[in-house]
């Protein structure tokens, strides 16, 4: 799909380059090789060329990105849920500033009382 709209160095072995492809993709969702190919295409993925398809190692990279950027939103929406519904029984706020550490304060007062 890339080929059709971004130029591909010739190479003199078609199944290598797909074979790498393939390996670098390895555990990339379905919706950020999408949305990656989209962006591409259309020309707004941020830091890509918009003249020739990226190498494998690139574009593997761009949808981690997507990826990771997918996650902290999802973990930001989670909090704010988490928050109203906390609000909402009387409970404290989780901080955004905070995540992952719950469980450290948690074995940090656990220590202490044995103590």
């Amino acid at each position: 799909m890339l080929e059709g709209g971004l130029t591909m160095q010739k190479v003199s072995n078609a199944e290598a380059r797909a074979k790498a492809y393939i390996t670098a993709l390895n555990g990339i969702s379905l919706w950020a090789l999408l949305q990656a190919v989209k962006n591409l295409v259309r020309g707004e993925a941020k830091g890509m060329s918009t003249t020739f398809v990226p190498s494998c190692a690139d574009l593997a990279q761009y949808c981690r990105d997507l990826e990771n950027r997918l996650s902290g939103t999802a973990e930001k929406v989670f909090i704010a849920v988490e928050n109203s519904r906390n609000l909402a029984l009387g409970g404290k706020r989780i901080s955004f500033m905070r995540i992952g550490k719950p469980c450290e304060e948690l074995h940090g007062n656990l220590s202490s009382k044995a103590a």
